[in-house]
């Protein structure tokens, strides 16, 4: 979850609101359910025009070579919180399902 706070007002950005439910361990938030982290940069719409230069098919933007994703973080045309909510999501997501 990526909690946004702008002024008195609390924004919530979900990578797919219908795809998560409600933690009830905590009473507030979300936790995702039913998506794997290969899945997730396609929730990640800013990241589509550049995927096509990425080196490999199936590329995660994580760790790869010649990372079309990467390379326009480099260049700031992909906003540096944004890839960081990709990673965290991605790293909770890995994080599941080792359990």
């Amino acid at each position: 979850m990526i909690t946004l706070y702008h002024g008195s007002n609390i924004v919530i950005e979900s990578v797919d609101l219908e795809r998560c439910s409600p933690n009830k361990d905590f009473g507030q938030g979300f936790y995702l359910t039913d998506i794997e982290e290969q899945e997730l940069k396609a929730y990640f719409p800013e990241f589509r025009r550049y995927e096509e230069q990425c080196r490999f098919q199936g590329c995660r933007h994580i760790h790869e070579p010649d990372c079309g994703v990467k390379a326009a973080l480099a260049e700031h045309e992909i906003s540096q919180l944004r890839y960081e909510d990709y990673l965290g999501l991605y790293n909770e997501l890995k994080e599941k399902r080792r359990y």
